[in-house]
């Protein structure tokens, strides 16, 4: 079964993963949501031993601060990842910061390489581009998230992130987002053997996810 993923993006959130940190097999901090936490984060993977994805989003790819540039999100990677079982990086800015993916890997921090077709057109072409970018940055986990427009779109979506996991031999933690097919996908894909499913905790970070508490039992009734 997939792996849950909580996603911290508030002090809320934080507040419910201390609480009851079996609730996700890992969490994400989304510093760019939520970048005064990290006493919080640090007792999660302190006390709780709990391993931690740390992920400073671009504005472009839905990141919460417009004003952060790649200086300040870098130093952001740096500061917090002695925190870090993960790293997750966007392709589109991953030239930008392959020093702090250097840096991570010579850590032993596991790289994510990720792509949020948010806004605009997607197709399948673009994403195996970006799937053998991934592959030659060393990448760990290639996360791939869209917004289907139409059922079309998200079968095409299901064949492609097949096709990645075969054809590219990357381990792949595809989702749609969306009231659509958000939460159907990712039953789907804790199924076919996604290694990451991404839920809430206090709150929804984007439309789609599932609440950490309810998601475990209902993966093993599918």
């Amino acid at each position: 079964m997939a792996n849950i993923v909580g996603v911290i993006a508030s002090k809320e959130d934080a507040r419910v993963a201390i609480a009851n940190p079996d609730i996700a097999d890992i969490f994400e901090w989304r510093v760019d949501c939520e970048p005064h936490i990290r006493a919080e984060i640090r007792e999660l993977c302190g006390s709780h031993s709990r391993p931690v994805i740390i992920t400073v989003r671009d504005a472009s790819e839905g990141g919460r601060q417009s004003d952060w540039n790649a200086d300040t999100r870098m130093a952001l990677y740096r500061e917090h990842m002695p925190l870090a079982t993960f790293i997750d990086v966007e392709a589109s800015t991953a030239d930008i910061m392959i020093d702090v993916i250097r840096e991570a890997k010579s850590l032993g921090v596991g790289i994510i390489i990720s792509q949020h077709a948010m806004n605009g057109p997607w197709s399948p072409s673009m994403s195996y581009v970006i799937a053998r970018k991934a592959k030659l940055l060393g990448c760990d986990i290639f996360k791939l998230a869209i917004v289907p427009d139409s059922f079309e779109e998200f079968a095409e979506f299901v064949l492609c992130a097949s096709n990645i996991m075969s054809d590219h031999k990357l381990i792949v933690a595809p989702m749609a987002m969306g009231d659509s097919f958000g939460k159907v996908s990712r039953l789907l894909f804790a199924k076919a053997g996604a290694v990451l499913m991404y839920t809430s905790l206090a709150q929804s970070v984007v439309r789609g996810q599932w609440n950490a508490s309810e998601i475990r039992q209902m993966v093993a009734k599918c």
